[in-house]
């Protein structure tokens, strides 16, 4: 069954899920499972300690467990609200640790507990119905789930079972998979079987391979208007996208979504067919839950366009607004003067916007270069070289001014960050980052930490009228609504793109290197024109058409759903 539209949420199921239990969460899947509609399932990381009242600002060895699962009851906490209730929670292969940050206590709801596959077919008996058994061997497990759910069969964890055979494509759209040890790649088979799609799993990234991936695209593309594609960098990235999809032949399919750990696929396949994306390690069961929830939603059709106006008259914002409010949206515009930082920051964390367009620069801010040595645990020094950029928010109330700093990490014992020297070197370990940490807090506090000025290349950041915005923020919207952002600035397809899909945002346009100033409005101008009759997928494949044969071409990507749409506002 092709779906082009986005699937039904259940209303009969919210699973909870430890991260690392993949078989538990296959084996509900499939005893839950139904044609068309996607069921909320959310991966909690381990918790390390209970919660306890008082102890939130305890800087010990718990303290980034303790926030990350605090983070996770709240967005938990919102979703199961969002659904204004569900028939059943199914809480599987939870501690007792975990269970302590989950505010969830609803009389009229039957929560299930399944602590581990072994009692799964037990407790959820009554929902697996006559359907056949398939069984397959625990490392198979996704390859299990995708046959089982194209089947309408309950897996079964069997150690002496034959192997999988893969199942026939059917008509519909292709989700390529990165088969990560996680529940977030058993949520994405879910995902692929909710829409109709088939399934392609892939090779996950090795060690270090997300920092080669950005290292690759720095060296290759660092400057796109001088960067030629017959670089070693180019060719290395290229071995990693055709190693995984090599043997797909991607013009059988109307689109392709790629649950990827960050590996650009579009700019080698070159744009093709239209691709978007997931990212695997960006709270992607909060993201897909907010982008198939916003299809179906009351939305607030208001906007916000951002622009210096660095660039005169070559610019998308008037057109862009043009047809933002000719589809019955209320804009607010920050533009020239008012596109200062704190209002940036303002609006984006607390404004009740459905949509945001930013036209900036979004690289090249001032910062300093660093370098640190430390000690690990063992005595051994280590020298860790960085670039850090502050920023300031002048402009609210009260005279304490907020300073947001971020670092770009560049060398590691001399070797460039994410190099092939670099992935060769060893490991980074947790410890170390904790030193460098608080060595760095004290230096910064201090004044210590002191650097040689410099302009960042690459900063990710989007340069506003008087400081840089850095992205350092955790919800959008207000944590109201879930919005599309479109980020027409350099460099921001990766970094910045993070904070927005982690805040609650349903898609995001960004770009994955530099792009021209004439490439990047004609490409805002045609998608604006395109976008509320289309997809927002299809009307960014159609703009992109415009820079083919450019140094830019396939710089956008779009992390997000193929049937995302921005609808026209209500004329009232």
């Amino acid at each position: 069954m092709y779906m082009n539209e986005a699937p039904e949420i259940s209303k009969d199921f919210f699973c909870i899920v430890d991260r690392d239990k993949m078989d538990l969460a296959a084996v509900i899947y499939s005893y839950l499972a139904t044609d068309g509609v996607y069921i909320p399932f959310f991966e909690y990381a381990g918790a390390t300690i209970e919660k306890v009242a008082g102890d939130e600002t305890n800087r010990d060895i718990h303290e980034m467990s303790r926030r990350r699962s605090d983070i996770f009851g709240v967005i938990v906490k919102n979703a199961f609200a969002q659904m204004n209730g569900t028939e059943n929670i199914i809480m599987a292969g939870l501690s007792d640790e975990q269970k302590s940050y989950l505010s969830i206590n609803y009389p009229d709801v039957n929560c299930i507990d399944v602590p581990d596959v072994e009692t799964a077919e037990m407790a959820l008996a009554a929902f697996g119905g006559a359907k056949p058994v398939l069984r397959c061997r625990p490392e198979h497990v996704l390859e299990g789930l995708v046959v089982a759910l194209r089947e309408n069969a309950l897996l079964k964890m069997d150690a002496t079972a034959d192997e999988v055979t893969p199942p026939e494509d059917c008509i519909g759209g292709l989700v390529v998979i990165e088969a990560i040890p996680a529940v977030s790649a058993v949520i994405a088979v879910g995902y692929a079987h909710a829409i109709g799609a088939n399934t392609r799993l892939v090779e996950p990234f090795e060690d270090k391979e997300a920092e080669t991936v950005k290292y690759c695209m720095e060296r290759w593309k660092g400057d796109a208007r001088e960067a030629l594609d017959s670089t070693p960098e180019r060719a290395l990235l290229q071995e990693m996208v055709m190693s995984r999809v090599g043997m797909v032949v991607f013009g059988r399919y109307p689109f392709c979504t790629f649950f990827t750990e960050g590996l650009p696929y579009s700019v080698i396949l070159e744009d093709i067919i239209p691709f978007s994306y997931v990212h695997l390690l960006w709270k992607m069961d909060w993201f897909l839950f907010n982008a198939i929830r916003a299809e179906s939603i009351t939305l607030p059709f208001s906007a916000v366009v951002f622009s210096p106006q660095s660039f005169g008259e070559e610019e998308e914002t008037t057109t862009a607004i043009a047809a933002m409010s000719g589809r019955n949206y209320f804009v607010k515009s920050l533009l020239g003067k008012d596109a200062t930082a704190f209002n940036l920051d303002t609006h984006v964390k607390e404004y009740p916007y459905d949509l945001l367009h930013i036209c900036s620069h979004g690289g090249g801010v001032k910062g300093s270069y660093c370098s640190v040595e430390l000690d690990d645990a063992v005595g051994k020094r280590h020298t860790l070289e960085f670039d850090l950029v502050r920023s300031f928010h002048p402009g609210g109330p009260g005279r304490i001014i907020p300073v947001p700093t971020k670092l770009y990490w560049r060398k590691y014992n001399g070797k460039i960050w994410g190099s092939p020297e670099y992935k060769a070197a060893g490991s980074i370990n947790e410890d170390l980052f904790i030193r460098f940490r608080l060595k760095s807090e004290r230096s910064a506090f201090d004044g210590s930490l002191a650097g040689t000025d410099r302009t960042v290349p690459n900063s990710s950041c989007v340069r506003c009228v008087d400081y840089p915005f850095l992205g350092l923020f955790e919800v959008c919207a207000g944590g109201r609504f879930s919005p599309f952002v479109f980020n027409n600035a350099c460099w921001s397809g990766y970094e910045m793109a993070e904070p927005f899909v982690d805040g609650g945002a349903r898609g995001y346009i960004g770009t994955l290197w530099s792009v021209g100033n004439t490439v990047a409005t004609q490409l805002g101008q045609d998608f604006y024109s395109d976008v509320f009759t289309s997809t927002i997928l299809s009307a960014l494949h159609r703009a992109k058409q415009k820079a083919v044969g450019t140094p830019f071409a396939h710089v956008y990507l779009f992390w997000g759903l193929h049937f995302s749409t921005i609808r026209e506002g209500d004329d009232q």
